[in-house]
């Protein structure tokens, strides 16, 4: 008897056990799972890292390609986020990134797990994300002509042609105004993700034989993906130039003045504050379909000396017409005044006599006055009357008892010396 009773209790113990495994084991949730795909479907090829947007709840979370033969170990079993026995791994939409490398795996799996107290996965959230992946990819996606580079050490005007790219006839055909020439012309191609460009003629394509080609003739160009190759014929056509040639609007970065453009006598004037140079970053706007040329050069992004300028609008159909640039530059001291005095007083200015003069009340003290002037930000002003002692316009007081000399020092330029005089008015 004594024997059945240890029997009973050791069944009942394990049955107990049991109840209380599955227990725990039906306590666990399924994980929560979302995964969103955020690579534009019609850019998915070979070689292409794909983007996901993962919202997870779980144990631990992996992915692998479906559509492969899992290796040994499984990758169901290997995760790529896992923290461990009892604890939480939440991911609110983190980007995990997956390398694409096989064109016959159109599938990613990815699997969120909870686990038991032994580590066996005991509720499992599968997601399938399906790829529309395009397999040829062995084009040209965009072609221009001429860089901004190669314009400035060419002079040549084919840039602003984009090409005309037939895919059905594998063409790519560039409209240029009559009178172009073709025989050194560099050329920016832009090839589909992963296509390369292989031959020109039949010859290997080597980058370090330079930028230009010939375009004399067509030029037949082959362009290679990992599974096809395509080649296309390269050509230049010409049609009849348009003849617009206005120059609409002109700037000068830097200038103190708008740039003033007189399309009757072809001449553009602006000014430069006093202490800056005449160089400076030219931008223009013209007709459609014209050009903009300083001296022989194109407008580009690079600084023009505009001292002694010349600008050139050129049309399509490479008529021209011609603009003479005038650049002044502004006074040291635009103005001039006693900020302190009540009324304020404002000075005469004579830049030629390079004289500025004030009137002021007959019992004001002029022993101590401070004046105010703009004009002069890009230089020094000294008082050459008081030892070249700084002058700073608002805060130094001068004793304007007898004229005083104004040293003004620009960055670039030439020191000019300024009397200011002070006059009081008659009682």
């Amino acid at each position: 008897m004594k024997k059945y009773s240890v029997l009973i209790f050791a069944i009942a113990a394990v049955w107990s056990l049991l109840l209380s495994s599955c227990g725990k084991n039906n306590e666990i949730e399924d994980p929560y799972l979302e995964v969103q795909l955020l690579t534009s479907e019609d850019s998915i090829w070979v070689g292409k890292n794909l983007r996901f947007s993962i919202d997870c709840d779980a144990d631990f979370l992996s992915y692998y390609d479906g559509t492969g033969v899992p290796t040994n170990p499984d990758p169901r079993q290997t995760a790529i986020y896992g923290i461990g026995k009892g604890k939480s791994l939440n991911i609110e939409k983190k980007e995990v990134t997956w390398s694409y490398t096989d064109s016959s795996k159109r599938e990613v799996v990815f699997i969120a797990r909870n686990v038991g107290d032994n580590g066996e996965t005991i509720k499992e959230t599968v997601k399938r994300i399906n790829l529309t992946v395009l397999d040829k990819r062995s084009y040209p996606t965009s072609v221009k002509i001429m860089d901004e580079e190669s314009k400035a050490s060419t002079g040549q005007r084919y840039y602003s042609y984009p090409a005309i790219i037939d895919y059905a006839n594998q063409t790519v055909i560039f409209e240029v105004p009559e009178g172009t020439v073709f025989n050194k012309v560099k050329v920016n191609i832009v090839v589909g993700d992963g296509s390369v460009i292989a031959s020109l003629n039949g010859v290997a394509f080597n980058t370090s034989e330079g930028p230009f080609m010939d375009f004399t003739n067509p030029i037949d160009i082959k362009f290679t993906a990992y599974n096809s190759e395509q080649v296309f014929r390269f050509s230049f056509v010409t049609k009849p130039g348009r003849s617009d040639k206005e120059l609409l609007s002109l700037k000068f970065t830097g200038a103190s003045s708008p740039v003033v453009i007189d399309r009757v006598n072809h001449t553009i004037t602006s000014s430069f504050p006093f202490g800056l140079s005449k160089s400076a970053v030219v931008k223009g706007i013209v007709s459609p379909g014209a050009f903009l040329y300083s001296g022989k050069k194109l407008v580009l992004t690079k600084a023009i000396d505009l001292s002694n300028a010349t600008f050139r609008v050129e049309a399509e159909d490479y008529s021209s017409e011609t603009y003479t640039c005038t650049v002044t530059t502004d006074s040291p001291f635009t103005s001039f005044f006693f900020a302190s005095l009540n009324p304020v007083v404002y000075a005469s200015v004579d830049d030629a006599l390079k004289t500025v003069e004030l009137k002021v009340h007959p019992e004001t003290d002029v022993t101590k006055l401070i004046p105010t002037f703009k004009g002069a930000e890009y230089s020094t002003v000294t008082n050459t009357s008081n030892n070249d002692s700084i002058v700073v316009s608002g805060k130094t007081k001068i004793n304007f008892t007898n004229p005083v000399i104004f040293k003004v020092k620009p960055k670039v330029g030439t020191t000019v010396n300024y009397t200011v005089s002070v006059a009081k008015l008659s009682k």
